[in-house]
């Protein structure tokens, strides 16, 4: 007769199961945490984003934005990320900035049609080839002429400016103000190269 472990042994093994496939690596743990946290917030922005998109005419950004500047005074202290997850706040910023930024990079590549890049890589090399040069190369020089920055520091954050923003964009390629107002083929270009 075989005896059925105790409850007690099964949690361990499950508790040390999970520790050897995580090895060291208490990071992880604050990880899965932070997706956490940023599915509840997506979760609930759900439930009103069609009143906000379609009524408001307000894009995920500026949404985001509203809900920094009224929550930030009041609950800063209490939603203190080093204090949550033991971390830095620069840790978790970048981590949630990683986790946006893939998120809609692939629904830009669901929401594009089948074929749409080798069809269009004329205009899609033109934007990412000389165009993108010369923005980067316009933007360096804005911020050596306004700011004074070293050249080589200007043409390092304007490396960083120069991309279109995929969570930006966003709100000029899709909603019902977008497919009124911005023709189709504009849309599936500026899609396409963010």
């Amino acid at each position: 007769m075989v005896a059925s472990p105790s409850p007690s042994s099964s949690e361990d093994a499950t508790d040390s199961a999970w520790d050897t496939l995580i090895v060291g690596a208490e990071s992880l743990h604050t990880l899965h945490a932070l997706y956490l946290l940023l599915g509840g917030f997506i979760a609930l922005y759900g439930l009103v984003s069609l009143f906000v998109k379609e009524r408001m005419y307000m894009s995920e950004a500026m949404v985001a934005v509203v809900i920094g500047i009224v929550i930030g005074p009041l609950a800063g202290r209490q939603l203190d990320p080093g204090g949550i997850f033991g971390v830095s706040v620069d840790w978790v910023t970048m981590e949630f900035s990683r986790f946006v930024i893939a998120v809609q990079c692939m629904a830009c590549a669901i929401d594009l049609p089948g074929g749409y890049l080798w069809r269009e890589r004329k205009s899609v090399w033109m934007l990412l080839g000389p165009v993108m040069l010369v923005m980067w190369l316009v933007s360096a020089a804005g911020i050596y002429l306004i700011i004074g920055m070293p050249i080589l520091d200007s043409l390092i954050v304007a490396a960083c400016l120069t991309p279109t923003d995929p969570v930006l964009a966003n709100s000029i390629v899709k909603g019902r103000y977008a497919e009124a107002h911005i023709p189709l083929n504009v849309r599936l270009l500026l899609a396409s190269e963010r």
